[in-house]
């Protein structure tokens, strides 16, 4: 006959045993899985989020690279174009910031995420990421329409000079296009222009020709294809003449001290492993050297250039120190958004909250020296409601949908219809608001 005692004995020893193994065994296999994952990076598509809308010159720019990188077979994933466009760049660029540090989710800006900083746009720059390469860099042309009277830089600039803010320089403000316009107005002093938001560079090129603006700027395969439409270049921006436009002098040469490029960058988020950074620098770096990049870049006449590693870090320092310099005092001013929804929801809670009180026949003596635990509640909600987004903790959307279902609560009660209209007006404030001030009045939010 079986003995269960012996059976409960034996087990009170094995037990242990068997646990220990079992945990073991689950740790190899983890282990062995993520060594697997990190030897076999990509092993999924990886996103290149394009913070602009698909069509646009950094969009172009991007898929001809990652067309390379295919043609090439480099990677045994494909790198994926997602394009996220609004507020300047800011949308996308806060999305990858925000992203999951392993290596699926990069981005491609440029210059941008110098100047968006420099202008007040957003509270982070370049060092919010981590670094992967740099791959070409564009010619910077100064141009007015046919028929201008500006007929060169120094005209252009002394009229500037005399009548500071005579002259509209079409910009998107708070990229670098404005801050082409900064830097020609440093080539003099006392010269300034005043800034109009024209957006990217066809809807500059409208401006112009609509006289909406009296100069702008445009990189040198924009200018080569608007200049049939009527504009003319007063300057090169480049250390040297460009060899698509041997006519045109640089501003060096009309002597004014003023050299400006535009240099494409990838980004990840902060924290990515350095193995899968280099990972990702090496296979853009093949892309680049493939024929069809190389001819593509020709063609645009941007310069293929590819920076990684020490030489990029470098280069990055310097850039940032030529934009500081640059974007002081030329910032953008941004509506107080947080500050708007605030206030409009605090008022929303206090006509509710009087209306309550008078609903109920109460009467609140004005000796009375402290605010009623309720309205003291919705003021602690709002201050705790504007620290999380400023400090990063939430973003818009998850903490007005908190904040406006909490006070809905703290004021009506758990009644059901009650909870049931805070909540929708929660979600109509909260997805309502972030697409109103993101896609159509171009503000960066939280």
């Amino acid at each position: 006959m079986f003995d269960l005692s012996l059976f409960f004995r034996a087990s009170e020893v094995l037990f242990p045993i068997f646990r220990v193994l079992f945990v073991f065994g689950i740790g190899t296999l983890g282990g062995k899985v993520f060594s697997e994952e990190q030897s076999s990076y990509p092993s999924r598509p990886v996103k290149v989020v394009v913070p602009f809308a698909a069509g646009g010159g950094s969009d172009v720019l991007a898929r001809i690279l990652l067309s390379g990188v295919e043609r090439s077979a480099v990677s045994r994933e494909p790198l994926v174009v997602l394009n996220v466009g609004g507020a300047g760049g800011t949308i996308g660029s806060r999305r990858v910031k925000n992203a999951e540090p392993d290596g699926y989710e990069i981005l491609a800006l440029h210059d941008g995420v110098f100047t968006a900083r420099q202008f007040g746009k957003v509270g982070y720059g370049y060092e919010a990421f981590t670094p992967i390469a740099a791959t070409g860099r564009d010619g910077v042309v100064v141009a007015v329409r046919n028929g201008s009277s500006f007929a060169n830089l120094e005209v252009l600039l002394e009229t500037i000079r005399d009548k500071p803010e005579s002259v509209v320089f079409g910009a998107n403000l708070g990229a670098p296009s404005q801050l082409t316009g900064l830097l020609i107005e440093k080539g003099l002093d006392g010269a300034k222009f005043r800034y109009s938001q024209t957006g990217g560079g066809a809807d500059r090129l409208a401006s112009l020709l609509g006289e909406h603006v009296d100069v702008s700027s445009f990189s040198i395969a924009e200018y080569l294809r608007f200049k049939e439409a009527g504009v003319r270049a007063l300057a090169y921006l480049g250390k040297d003449r460009h060899p698509a436009l041997p006519e045109t002098s640089t501003a060096l040469e009309q002597g004014f001290d003023v050299v400006s490029d535009l240099t494409h960058f990838w980004w990840a988020p902060k924290g990515t492993p350095t193995e899968r950074v280099s990972t990702l620098a090496r296979i853009l770096k093949k892309g680049m050297e493939t024929s069809y990049v190389q001819e593509k870049f020709t063609e645009l006449h941007r310069e293929p250039v590819f920076l990684a590693g020490d030489e990029l870090n470098t280069f990055l320092a310097n850039r940032e120190r030529l934009f500081s310099g640059v974007g002081q005092g030329a910032k953008v001013p941004q509506p107080p958004v947080v500050a708007w929804v605030g206030g409009g929801i605090v008022l929303l809670g206090l006509i509710v909250f009087v209306n309550r009180r008078r609903n109920e026949s109460l009467v609140v003596r004005s000796s009375f020296p402290f605010p009623s635990k309720r309205l003291f509640g919705v003021c602690l909600l709002v201050v705790t409601y504007l620290l999380s987004m400023q400090t990063g903790v939430l973003g818009f959307t998850l903490a007005t949908f908190l904040f406006v279902t909490s006070m809905g609560v703290g004021l009506s009660g758990l009644r059901n219809r009650a909870l049931v209209a805070w909540s929708i007006a929660a979600l109509v404030l909260a997805f309502g608001g972030e697409a109103l001030f993101s896609n159509f009045l171009g503000v960066d939010l939280p």
